[in-house]
Protein backbone atom coordinates (compact mmCIF):
# COMPACT_ATOMS: atom_id res chain seq x y z
CA UNK A 1 0.00 0.00 0.00
CA UNK A 2 1.29 3.28 -1.37
CA UNK A 3 1.48 6.39 1.10
CA UNK A 4 -1.69 8.46 -0.96
CA UNK A 5 -3.83 4.82 -0.40
CA UNK A 6 -2.75 4.56 3.85
CA UNK A 7 -3.27 8.10 3.97
CA UNK A 8 -7.07 7.74 2.20
CA UNK A 9 -7.48 4.91 4.52
CA UNK A 10 -6.70 6.87 7.62
CA UNK A 11 -9.28 9.52 6.26
CA UNK A 12 -12.19 7.21 5.75
CA UNK A 13 -11.84 5.77 9.58
CA UNK A 14 -11.87 8.82 10.81
CA UNK A 15 -15.07 10.14 9.15
CA UNK A 16 -16.27 7.16 9.77
CA UNK A 17 -15.51 7.43 13.59
CA UNK A 18 -17.27 10.92 13.23
CA UNK A 19 -20.23 9.46 11.98
CA UNK A 20 -20.92 7.14 14.74
CA UNK A 21 -20.01 9.56 17.20
CA UNK A 22 -22.82 11.89 15.75
CA UNK A 23 -25.46 9.12 15.20
CA UNK A 24 -24.78 8.05 18.84
CA UNK A 25 -25.74 11.81 20.09
CA UNK A 26 -28.83 11.65 17.77
CA UNK A 27 -29.98 8.42 19.23
CA UNK A 28 -29.64 9.67 22.57
CA UNK A 29 -32.06 12.71 21.43
CA UNK A 30 -34.33 10.42 20.23
CA UNK A 31 -34.26 8.28 23.92
CA UNK A 32 -35.57 12.06 25.78
CA UNK A 33 -38.95 11.28 26.25
CA UNK A 34 -41.23 14.36 24.44
CA UNK A 35 -44.74 13.60 22.61
CA UNK A 36 -45.35 15.61 19.59
CA UNK A 37 -48.78 17.77 19.21
CA UNK A 38 -49.78 17.54 15.29
CA UNK A 39 -49.29 14.94 12.35
CA UNK A 40 -46.70 17.11 10.70
CA UNK A 41 -44.29 16.96 13.95
CA UNK A 42 -44.59 13.43 14.24
CA UNK A 43 -44.15 12.73 11.07
CA UNK A 44 -41.19 14.45 11.08
CA UNK A 45 -39.98 12.36 13.86
CA UNK A 46 -40.34 9.54 12.10
CA UNK A 47 -38.60 10.52 9.25
CA UNK A 48 -35.61 11.20 11.28
CA UNK A 49 -35.15 8.12 13.00
CA UNK A 50 -36.01 6.34 9.08
CA UNK A 51 -32.91 8.86 8.15
CA UNK A 52 -30.73 7.39 11.31
CA UNK A 53 -31.34 3.79 10.36
CA UNK A 54 -30.77 4.93 6.43
CA UNK A 55 -26.68 6.41 7.69
CA UNK A 56 -26.10 3.04 9.23
CA UNK A 57 -26.81 1.42 6.38
CA UNK A 58 -24.58 3.67 5.04
CA UNK A 59 -21.71 2.88 7.29
CA UNK A 60 -22.62 -0.59 6.86
CA UNK A 61 -22.73 -0.86 3.31
CA UNK A 62 -19.25 0.66 3.30
CA UNK A 63 -17.37 -1.25 5.56
CA UNK A 64 -18.53 -4.32 4.17
CA UNK A 65 -16.99 -2.87 0.71
CA UNK A 66 -20.71 -2.40 -1.16
CA UNK A 67 -20.01 1.42 -2.18
CA UNK A 68 -22.59 2.28 -5.00
CA UNK A 69 -24.96 0.68 -2.96
CA UNK A 70 -24.32 2.84 -0.31
CA UNK A 71 -24.41 5.49 -2.92
CA UNK A 72 -28.02 4.49 -3.12
CA UNK A 73 -28.72 4.45 -0.27
CA UNK A 74 -27.74 8.18 0.36
CA UNK A 75 -30.32 9.70 -1.93
CA UNK A 76 -32.79 7.89 -0.23
CA UNK A 77 -31.71 9.73 3.12
CA UNK A 78 -31.29 13.26 1.33
CA UNK A 79 -34.89 12.67 0.35
CA UNK A 80 -36.15 11.52 3.54
CA UNK A 81 -34.38 14.27 5.70
CA UNK A 82 -35.76 17.07 3.17
CA UNK A 83 -39.20 15.77 3.67
CA UNK A 84 -38.21 15.80 7.75
CA UNK A 85 -37.25 19.37 7.53
CA UNK A 86 -39.90 20.93 5.25
CA UNK A 87 -42.42 19.04 7.76
CA UNK A 88 -40.59 20.67 10.83
CA UNK A 89 -40.22 24.37 9.35
CA UNK A 90 -42.28 25.15 7.05
CA UNK A 91 -45.56 22.44 6.52
CA UNK A 92 -47.78 24.34 9.32
CA UNK A 93 -48.72 26.87 6.19
CA UNK A 94 -49.80 24.09 4.28
CA UNK A 95 -51.66 22.08 6.26
CA UNK A 96 -53.47 20.84 2.54
CA UNK A 97 -50.21 19.38 1.71
CA UNK A 98 -49.66 17.60 5.23
CA UNK A 99 -52.90 16.18 5.31
CA UNK A 100 -52.53 14.16 1.58
CA UNK A 101 -49.13 13.05 3.03
CA UNK A 102 -50.47 11.42 6.23
CA UNK A 103 -53.36 9.99 3.86
CA UNK A 104 -50.86 8.13 1.36
CA UNK A 105 -48.65 7.14 3.73
CA UNK A 106 -51.47 5.24 5.94
CA UNK A 107 -52.49 3.66 2.46
CA UNK A 108 -48.73 2.59 2.19
CA UNK A 109 -46.64 5.41 0.77
CA UNK A 110 -47.72 4.70 -3.07
CA UNK A 111 -46.78 7.82 -5.62
CA UNK A 112 -46.05 9.49 -2.60
CA UNK A 113 -44.04 12.33 -4.54
CA UNK A 114 -46.91 13.31 -6.42
CA UNK A 115 -48.68 14.69 -3.17
CA UNK A 116 -45.73 16.89 -2.02
CA UNK A 117 -43.69 20.00 -3.16
CA UNK A 118 -40.91 19.37 -4.79
CA UNK A 119 -37.74 19.42 -3.17
CA UNK A 120 -36.58 22.76 -4.51
CA UNK A 121 -40.07 24.32 -2.92
CA UNK A 122 -39.71 22.38 -0.27
CA UNK A 123 -36.17 24.28 0.74
CA UNK A 124 -37.83 27.58 -0.16
CA UNK A 125 -40.71 27.23 1.94
CA UNK A 126 -37.96 26.48 4.65
CA UNK A 127 -35.97 29.47 4.29
CA UNK A 128 -39.11 31.30 5.18
CA UNK A 129 -39.50 30.47 8.20
CA UNK A 130 -35.88 30.18 9.80
CA UNK A 131 -35.07 32.06 13.44
CA UNK A 132 -31.68 32.15 14.36
CA UNK A 133 -28.01 31.30 12.71
CA UNK A 134 -28.34 27.70 13.59
CA UNK A 135 -31.33 27.12 11.33
CA UNK A 136 -30.21 29.35 8.49
CA UNK A 137 -26.91 27.38 8.93
CA UNK A 138 -29.15 23.86 8.56
CA UNK A 139 -30.59 24.86 5.64
CA UNK A 140 -28.00 26.06 3.44
CA UNK A 141 -26.46 22.29 4.10
CA UNK A 142 -29.78 21.37 3.28
CA UNK A 143 -29.71 23.59 0.11
CA UNK A 144 -26.19 22.60 -0.66
CA UNK A 145 -27.30 19.39 -0.55
CA UNK A 146 -30.01 19.59 -3.01
CA UNK A 147 -28.14 21.60 -5.63
CA UNK A 148 -24.81 20.67 -5.70
CA UNK A 149 -24.35 17.18 -3.48
CA UNK A 150 -27.56 15.62 -4.94
CA UNK A 151 -26.67 16.04 -8.91
CA UNK A 152 -23.10 14.81 -8.43
CA UNK A 153 -24.20 12.06 -6.21
CA UNK A 154 -26.78 11.21 -8.85
CA UNK A 155 -23.97 11.52 -11.89
CA UNK A 156 -20.79 9.84 -9.50
CA UNK A 157 -23.07 7.26 -8.95
CA UNK A 158 -24.29 6.05 -12.40
CA UNK A 159 -20.79 7.21 -13.31
CA UNK A 160 -18.71 4.59 -10.80
CA UNK A 161 -21.71 1.55 -11.96
CA UNK A 162 -21.10 2.06 -15.24
CA UNK A 163 -17.16 2.45 -14.58
CA UNK A 164 -17.73 -1.33 -12.73
CA UNK A 165 -19.91 -2.45 -15.60
CA UNK A 166 -16.85 -1.81 -18.44
CA UNK A 167 -14.47 -2.83 -15.75
CA UNK A 168 -12.62 0.29 -15.28
CA UNK A 169 -10.72 0.75 -11.74
CA UNK A 170 -13.19 2.73 -9.29
CA UNK A 171 -10.90 4.40 -6.54
CA UNK A 172 -13.69 3.32 -3.60
CA UNK A 173 -11.93 4.78 -0.58
CA UNK A 174 -12.04 8.27 -1.88
CA UNK A 175 -15.89 7.22 -3.33
CA UNK A 176 -16.49 6.25 0.07
CA UNK A 177 -15.33 8.98 1.96
CA UNK A 178 -17.39 11.44 0.12
CA UNK A 179 -20.45 9.55 0.38
CA UNK A 180 -19.78 9.65 4.63
CA UNK A 181 -19.16 13.27 4.09
CA UNK A 182 -22.51 13.74 3.24
CA UNK A 183 -24.11 11.05 5.13
CA UNK A 184 -22.26 13.37 8.04
CA UNK A 185 -23.88 16.73 6.60
CA UNK A 186 -27.66 14.81 6.45
CA UNK A 187 -26.92 13.87 9.80
CA UNK A 188 -26.32 17.19 11.18
CA UNK A 189 -29.50 18.24 9.54
CA UNK A 190 -31.35 15.57 11.60
CA UNK A 191 -29.63 17.32 14.50
CA UNK A 192 -30.84 20.84 13.91
CA UNK A 193 -34.25 18.84 13.22
CA UNK A 194 -35.12 16.91 16.26
CA UNK A 195 -33.63 20.47 18.33
CA UNK A 196 -36.53 21.97 17.06
CA UNK A 197 -38.81 19.02 17.53
CA UNK A 198 -37.63 18.84 21.10
CA UNK A 199 -38.10 22.74 22.00
CA UNK A 200 -41.77 22.81 20.56
CA UNK A 201 -42.95 19.39 21.82
CA UNK A 202 -44.93 18.55 25.15
CA UNK A 203 -43.00 16.29 27.64
CA UNK A 204 -44.39 12.94 28.84
CA UNK A 205 -45.91 12.85 32.46
CA UNK A 206 -44.24 9.92 34.30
Amino acid sequence: MNMESRETDHQLTRIMLRSQQLHDNLVSLLEGRFSQDSDHAEMALGMCVVTLEQAAAVRTLIMTGLVTSAACMLRSQSETITYAAWLTFAAEDNPDAVSRLLERLKEGGEGLERHLPSAKTMIDEIRKQLAGPVEEAMHDDLERMNQVTWHTENSFTYGAINQRILNQEVNDADFAAQLLDNANCLMSITGAILEKLIEESSPYLN
